[in-house]
């Protein structure tokens, strides 16, 4: 059997799809594919139980068309699910070669027309997590145990990741290894950097800790300055990690502090 999953975006809500794309593997031994962003397809080749990666060219739709269509289009599906819900996701279950297209019950924007079916009733006041597992209980399968399959590999530059601190005498002593991911998207969901800064410098003078500051191009500034008001050395990765890099990165930390954002649901995966 063959499978092909739509989820283009975010990053939170990539992993939040990871629960139903393994109970699908599992309970129907099929060859999954997945479509998605451009900018997240290298991080989507690190779910275990993908078989092809889809890249969906958000910029540059047009121009870069005929190559996706004919990607979509090269193998026949016995089933697609859209995970995603929206036109354009829904228009792209329509471009790919199946009779079976199954859309999301939180589905917007006009996409139930272009599916067989829905599962489950919309509700909007659960986990993202239960809404996706809709799919599971529409198909009549039984429900694994939820996990998030992914295997990232070692960060290359996990070097850069251990400082030694001024504290550090012998090796019997903990030494906690924490990322600070201190920026989202949403500046509405930002926890101050002094904040951040304060929680930092705490974990280095009572605990010891390895801290080690992850983030985007545009959190660079922000990192510097929680940077420049600690005690003792820290790694500043900001803006020199690529999203499956991070994710190695964070394999290897003992805690991630952050706000409500993609590397926040890459940790709990």
């Amino acid at each position: 059997m063959r499978i092909l999953i739509i989820k283009l975006s975010s990053l939170g809500d990539l992993f939040h799809a990871l629960p139903t794309v393994h109970n699908l593997k599992a309970e129907l031994n099929a060859e999954i594919d997945w479509v998605t962003n451009n900018s997240y397809v290298d991080l989507v080749r690190c779910f275990d139980d993908i078989d092809r990666v889809i890249g969906f060219p958000r910029r540059n739709f047009f121009a870069n068309f005929f190559h996706f269509y004919s990607d979509l289009r090269e193998n026949r599906y016995d089933l697609i699910v859209d995970l995603q819900g929206l036109l354009k996701s829904a228009i792209t279950t329509r471009m790919a070669r199946s009779n079976t297209r199954i859309g999301p019950s939180f589905h917007r924007e006009g996409s139930r027309l272009f599916y067989n079916a829905v599962a489950g009733p919309r509700n909007r006041q659960r986990h993202a997590v239960i809404e996706n597992l809709d799919i599971i209980r529409h198909l009549k399968l039984p429900q694994t145990e939820i996990s998030f399959p992914v295997t990232f590999p070692a960060y290359a530059g996990a070097g850069e990741t251990r400082q030694l601190s001024l504290l550090e005498v012998e090796k019997s002593v903990p030494h906690p290894k924490i990322a600070i991911c201190p920026a989202s998207r949403w500046v509405s969901k930002n926890w101050p950097a002094e904040n951040f800064a304060e929680t930092a410098l705490r974990l280095q003078q009572r605990l010891n800790a390895s801290i080690t500051l992850l983030g985007g191009p545009d959190d660079i500034e922000t990192c510097r300055t929680i940077e420049e008001k600690l005690d003792h050395p820290c790694t500043n990765l900001a803006g020199k990690t690529s999203l499956v890099e991070m994710g190695g990165v964070i394999k290897a930390m003992d805690l991630l502090i952050s706000n409500d954002s993609g590397p926040a649901h890459m940790a709990a995966a």
